[in-house]
């Protein structure tokens, strides 16, 4: 038994405007990337990828809700540690950041949001 074609309509809405969000957000990580991975940013980093998180799954985007939520258990640690200058784990932080960003560029056109 298939959901009712309303139900359907709601989420496929839900999910354009959550895939659109997402590349939003992808802009902003990768903004906030190219200024340094850093204290003075991490919390944007951890609302971002919070929120991606706990959304992505909704819409069988499990594999960046998975990154997002490794990137923010470890941006949750790091934010308790030492500067980066002194903690490597920063520039581990710096690549998962990128690992996300990369696997919300390679979202499959039947994903992305219509531009018309």
């Amino acid at each position: 038994m298939s959901a009712p074609r309303a139900y359907t309509d709601v989420m496929q809405e839900l999910r354009s405007r959550f895939i659109q969000r997402t590349i939003q957000q992808r802009e902003q990580l990768k903004t906030l990337a190219a200024a340094g991975i850093a204290p003075a940013n991490l919390p944007e980093i951890l609302h971002i990828c919070h929120n991606l998180h706990g959304t992505a799954g909704v819409f069988d985007l499990a594999e960046i809700g998975d990154i997002a939520h490794q990137a923010e258990d470890l941006g949750k640690i790091l934010g308790q540690t030492q500067p980066p200058a002194l903690d490597p784990r920063w520039k581990e932080l710096a690549v998962v950041i990128d690992n996300l960003c990369d696997l919300i560029a390679a979202l499959p056109p039947r994903d992305l949001p219509d531009q018309a």
